[in-house]
């Protein structure tokens, strides 16, 4: 008998993908996030059986990487990357999953991070951040009230310019990768980011393709249950363009969509982006952790014609309607917002407004009851929501 697994898959945004180097403990864009939830989720999350440790929690992580050098040959492919999650039958209707474990002794929970390997190019894009700035710019009316956007411009500097809660030389999980030249800064880094996103388009489609394909090899695979996809910054993006198009025999699996720092309101409202999405899933439940002095992330709860600075209204509309495929009928997207205070909570500096998978105060503990309850199979119950989400 297959032993059922739940499987927590982190996103972040390209240029915070860090893939783990070698000899170096922790390294990973999502090490240290596993070692947070190791000590809420203890013997129940596995780590990496490939992996290397001398302690629980060390190098947990399974990494899946969109490119992958063969041990052998030398030769660097996708599907090389993609076997870290099995490998498909001729037909593409099973998932071998032989030589490709998820867990080390047979625990119920793994950990997955992916990481999108040489998709982007190695220079800064001048012309294509420019092109977003001037489209924020044409926009920004519909984002954020005049008399809202100096609270929040007050809020953000005073976030950036916090001193550090904890020692400098302390690892921080939100770090721009090390291994691309161009990526200095942390906002160097995000404003990358959005710009490619937004665009450049062959970017975008390989880095939706790899996803996609990460998600529903995962799926077809006999021994995994459950998914719990925790993005964070762009990712959230990424992961809310993949989900609308995944097939519902995938989607089925996604039992909890978890965002934090996500810009998705300032794509809706500056780069146009579009609040209708035609899918037959429900995103439910979708769960967004926001700091109000986070520069990138937003709350994502109130309506549309809601402005950032202004109180929130009440309304029946939402940022986000789905169009169902068959009835083209219009419903709301639920997301339950929950506010968390990176600054007093997280670690590093600048952006520590941004660092939601450092909060050990708040958002750990808070991902890590989704997990407990995605497993057992009850109500989900987090602090700031008035009612439990049931797991089909």
């Amino acid at each position: 008998m297959v032993d059922k697994i739940t499987c927590l898959v982190t996103l972040h945004g390209v240029g915070f993908e860090q893939p783990p180097q070698t000899d170096v403990v922790n390294s990973g864009y999502a090490d240290i996030l596993h070692q947070h939830l190791k000590k809420y989720l203890g013997d129940q999350l596995s780590d990496d059986p490939g992996r290397e440790r001398t302690r629980a929690g060390e190098n947990g992580v399974i990494y899946v990487e969109s490119r992958w050098p063969d041990q052998v040959t030398g030769e660097v492919s996708s599907e090389i990357g993609m076997k870290r999650l099995g490998s498909w039958n001729t037909g593409q209707t099973r998932v071998d999953i032989r030589n490709a474990p998820l867990v080390a002794n047979r625990e119920p929970v793994s950990h997955l991070a992916l990481i999108y390997s040489n998709l982007e190019p190695e220079s800064r894009r001048v012309s294509s951040s420019l092109l977003t700035l001037a489209m924020g710019l044409f926009s920004f009316p519909r984002y954020a009230s005049l008399p809202g956007f100096a609270r929040l411009s007050l809020n953000n500097l005073r976030a950036i310019f916090s001193p550090p809660v904890r020692h400098a030389e302390e690892a921080i999980s939100l770090r721009p990768r090390t291994d691309r030249n161009r990526r200095q800064t942390g906002l160097m880094g995000l404003e990358d980011d959005v710009a490619g996103y937004v665009c450049d388009n062959e970017e975008r489609e390989r880095v939706r393709s790899f996803v996609a394909e990460a998600l529903t090899r995962l799926a077809y695979r006999t021994d995994v249950e459950h998914i719990i996809l925790n993005t964070h910054s762009n990712g959230t993006v990424i992961a809310f363009d993949i989900l609308r198009h995944l097939p519902e025999d995938v989607i089925d699996k996604i039992k909890v969509f978890v965002t934090s720092g996500s810009p998705l309101r300032k794509y809706v409202d500056l780069f146009s982006w579009g609040k209708e999405i035609q899918t037959n899933s429900t995103l439910d439940p979708w769960y967004n952790f926001y700091d109000p002095r986070d520069p990138v992330g937003d709350r994502l709860e109130p309506p549309v014609s809601w402005r950032v600075g202004q109180p929130v209204p009440v309304s029946d509309e939402t940022l986000f309607s789905r169009i169902d495929f068959n009835s083209e009928q219009s419903h709301r997207v639920h997301i339950t917002d929950l506010s968390v205070d990176n600054v007093q909570w997280s670690t590093g500096s600048g952006l520590r407004a941004h660092n939601y998978w450092d909060n050990e105060a708040q958002f750990v503990p808070q991902l890590a009851e989704m997990v407990r309850a995605v497993v057992k199979q009850q109500p989900i119950r987090v602090v700031g929501t008035e009612h439990a989400h049931k797991i089909a």
